[in-house]
């Protein structure tokens, strides 16, 4: 389970947002769902992948492509 930054909802690992924000010699790196993408972004955090799954099958650790 992973939880969002933003609203504390909690899902399974694979379906937030990984979100950076770059400040002062600092990288800040949290998890948004994607109903906050928005406020994460009016917080001045620039929305990246989504974070990988958890379930071995998962093609983001098979090296597969990712669509998109």
């Amino acid at each position: 389970m992973s939880t969002c930054a933003f609203c504390g909802s909690q899902h399974r690992l694979g379906r937030h947002f990984l979100a950076h924000r770059i400040s002062t010699l600092r990288l800040r790196t949290v998890k948004v769902c994607e109903r906050c993408l928005e406020q994460a972004k009016d917080a001045g955090y620039q929305i990246a992948e989504r974070e990988p799954g958890s379930s071995a099958g998962d093609a983001a650790f098979q090296g597969a492509p990712v669509a998109g």
